[in-house]
């Protein structure tokens, strides 16, 4: 599973007056433009948010996956 916003989430942010939201989305197509590069999806990965809630609230966790991973580096 992928761990991403959702249109309901973007559009939420970009609708949103809150200073936060505006902020975010001011900051969101930094991360979506790479996404929309290598999944074809303008959007981001909330994979640290998402290990945030888990560390805080472990039972959000119902059931783990097992599957291969590729990890790219960045070099420059």
């Amino acid at each position: 599973y992928l761990a991403a916003l959702e249109d309901r989430h973007l559009e939420a942010l970009q609708t949103s007056a809150s200073p936060l939201a505006r902020f975010g989305w001011a900051i969101l197509p930094f991360y979506a433009d790479f996404y929309q590069q290598r999944i074809g999806r303008w959007t981001a990965s909330m994979h640290d948010p998402l290990a945030a809630a888990v560390l805080l609230e472990p039972d959000l966790v119902q059931e783990a996956v097992e599957r291969p991973m590729e990890v790219e580096p960045f070099l420059d």
